[in-house]
């Protein structure tokens, strides 16, 4: 079941929200005994600002928060993520295309374990 909300009543913005559950445990029986299931949730807010003008095309700002839980344990605990990431847009070829880049910091820790990663992904949308 997931549900998300966007409030565009401030020009030029964009404000989100999404809440998701899955109930994963309901194919437990799929696994082995010792696999952990858990059902997730997962909450996420972004906003998006339209920033200046190239070539008459709009370019746009990003920043987005996230907050889930995995399916799978570690050691029968629960494991967690959580991450922050921030992008931009800018049109390419008179607005027919769009180059993104955004950097993402995440986290998940579960039974005393940590992880971190730093992601940077690099994209061009063409649009016929």
């Amino acid at each position: 079941v997931g549900v998300t909300f966007a409030y565009t009543g401030i020009p030029n913005t964009t404000i989100a929200a999404r809440f998701d559950r899955t109930g994963w445990s309901s194919m437990r029986d799929l696994g082995t005994a010792q696999m952990s299931v858990f059902d997730a949730t997962d909450v996420g807010l972004g906003l998006e600002v339209v920033g200046p003008r190239i070539a008459g095309a709009p370019s746009y700002a990003r920043l987005g928060l996230r907050d889930r839980g995995l399916p799978f344990g570690v050691n029968g605990d629960k494991v967690g993520e959580r991450s922050i990431s921030g992008g931009i847009a800018i049109p390419v070829a008179r607005g027919r295309g769009q180059f993104d880049i955004s950097l993402q910091s995440a986290s998940r820790s579960a039974a005393g374990a940590k992880e971190k990663a730093l992601l940077l992904s690099i994209g061009l949308g063409i649009r016929p």
